[in-house]
C-alpha cells in the first residue's frame, strides 16, 4: 500500500483547523464555494496515523462541495465529499503558491450506527477528527451561504399572517440568484 511522505505534523494539521475554525466562527476568514462536478474526485492521500494508512488516491463522487482560502504563499482547500459506495469524508489540504500540495488530512466518516443501536462516539472518532472537520466545513458553508439567515427569513415569513412572498402580476419564472424573473407563458 502507498502512503504519502508526511510534511505537517498531525497536529498541527489539527491546530491549523481549530484556529479555521475558530477565525471562521469570527467571520476573520474569505472562504470562496467551489462545487465539485460527479465524476473522478483526486483525493488527496492524506498521512497515515490520520487515516489508519487508507491510500485514497481517487473516489467515484456523486456530490461534494469545496471551499478554498487564498493566501499570499498558500491555499488551504476543504472538501466534502460523498461517495456512492464508500463513507462520506472531509479533506483539509495545504497547497503552495503553484497549487502543488503541501499536505492533506482526509477523515472518513465514522460508522455511527443506527438510531435504535447508536455506536459510542468515542469509539468510532476517538481523536475527534470527523467531529473538528465536520465542524469546520458546517460553519464554513454556513459562513458562505448565508443558509442561517435564509432559514430565518422564511421562519418569519412563515410565522406572520397573511400571504408569503412578494405578489407578482407577472407570475414567477427565472433563475434563482439572477436577480430577474420572467413571466409564465399562459
Amino acid at each position: 500500500m502507498a502512503k504519502s511522505i508526511p510534511t505537517i505534523p498531525p497536529l498541527k494539521l489539527r491546530r491549523i483547523a481549530r484556529d479555521l475554525l475558530a477565525r471562521t466562527k469570527a467571520g476573520e476568514v474569505n472562504w470562496v464555494q467551489r462545487k465539485i462536478d460527479e465524476g473522478i474526485l483526486a483525493v488527496p492521500r492524506s498521512y497515515p496515523r490520520l487515516t489508519g494508512g487508507v491510500s485514497r488516491p481517487q473516489v467515484q463522487t456523486t456530490t461534494g462541495m469545496r471551499y478554498e482560502v487564498v493566501l499570499p504563499l498558500s491555499r488551504i482547500v476543504l472538501t466534502y465529499g460523498i461517495p456512492r459506495a464508500e463513507s462520506d469524508f472531509l479533506s483539509l489540504e495545504i497547497l503552495n503558491s503553484e497549487s502543488i500540495t503541501v499536505d492533506s488530512w482526509t477523515v472518513d466518516e465514522p460508522d455511527w450506527g443506527s438510531p435504535d443501536d447508536p455506536n459510542d462516539p468515542e469509539e468510532v472518532d476517538p481523536d475527534g477528527d470527523w467531529r473538528l472537520l465536520y465542524e469546520l466545513f458546517s460553519e464554513v458553508h454556513r459562513n458562505v451561504t448565508g443558509w442561517d439567515k435564509v432559514v430565518n427569513d422564511i421562519e418569519k415569513a412563515l410565522a406572520e399572517p397573511g400571504k408569503v412572498g412578494t405578489p407578482s402580476n407577472k407570475g414567477l419564472t427565472g433563475t434563482f440568484g439572477s436577480g430577474s424573473f420572467g413571466t409564465i407563458a399562459k
